[in-house]
């Protein structure tokens, strides 16, 4: 029998309860969501309590989230807001 540690099901509902935790505590102090996530994502991998082991599941989420992530920055992006700085410069 698998370990409960290691199985799939526990990773994914630890990394969702991490990750909701880490948005309501950021939200609780005024900070942005993300900054929460990552550092209670950085709490429970393997750098400290190592609650998550690294696996094929967790290196594919963790993937996911990177692609995510910049994507969601790169909504948040106005790349017309640089253009008037520009037109400072250039008078």
């Amino acid at each position: 029998m698998e370990h409960l540690a290691t199985s799939i099901e526990f990773q994914m509902s630890l990394l969702l309860f991490v990750s909701l935790a880490g948005y309501l505590l950021a939200s609780r102090i005024g900070q942005p969501a993300v900054v929460g996530i990552i550092l209670l994502g950085l709490v429970v991998g393997p750098s400290a309590l190592s609650l998550i082991t690294y696996t094929d599941f967790v290196r594919s989420i963790a993937h996911l989230g990177a692609v995510i992530l910049l994507f969601v920055i790169g909504l948040e992006f106005n790349i017309y807001a640089g253009s008037h700085d520009l037109d400072d410069l250039t008078e």
